[in-house]
């Protein structure tokens, strides 16, 4: 960045036009007067901002960014979240901000004794994996026991459910189904507290 430019003139240096490179920096909330600050005179945030309204218009196909919502308010954060979101080329970023992370990650690389493990999702996602790994470290073979109980015994729910849903109640005559839907949502209880009890 030439610190001695305006930010307009910071954008216009890019090759776009001027009504576009106006656009271009209202998406970055750089409007009316704004546009004419010194480069020099803008915080971090601010600069971080034309940077990345820079990136927006190059034709470059990856980032790579570390830290890229530091020294920024919310809005700003959120205009640069959009920015990215509309990006069609891939982003490899760090952030600590979880946020942003959750918003923008759709892929999590975890690097961690030497070796990286990927996880296909957002940042929610990838801890929940987490914490399911740690369950079936923990359980070991009994995990799979137990989640595969579950199922089968979701689905014989599910089945006893529909069953009993379609008709009228005769007490006597349904007594058993009712009294197995029961013990199976019993069972079901307790693999659920095996599984997160650990």
């Amino acid at each position: 960045m030439n610190f001695k430019n305006t930010i307009l003139q910071e954008i216009l240096s890019t090759g776009i036009d001027k009504n576009e490179g106006r656009k271009l920096l209202g998406k970055f909330l750089f409007s009316g007067k704004d546009a004419f600050k010194l480069i020099q005179s803008l915080s971090m945030g601010e600069k971080c901002r034309v940077a990345f309204a820079k990136l927006a218009v190059s034709h470059i196909n990856m980032l790579i960014l570390d830290e890229p919502t530091n020294h920024m308010d919310i809005l700003s954060k959120e205009s640069i979240e959009k920015a990215l979101k509309e990006y069609s080329g891939a982003i490899i970023f760090v952030s600590h901000d979880r946020y942003f992370i959750n918003s923008i990650a759709n892929r999590v690389f975890e690097i961690e004794n030497q070796s990286i493990k990927i996880y296909e999702g957002n940042y929610k996602y990838y801890l929940e994996r987490k914490e399911e790994d740690k369950k079936k470290e923990k359980l070991g073979d009994k995990y799979i026991n137990i989640k595969d109980e579950i199922i089968k015994l979701e689905c014989e729910m599910a089945f006893l459910s529909g069953k009993l849903k379609g008709r009228r109640i005769d007490i006597e005559s349904e007594e058993e189904d009712v009294q197995r839907f029961f013990r199976i949502a019993e069972k079901l209880k307790e693999c659920k507290i095996k599984i997160n009890s650990n």
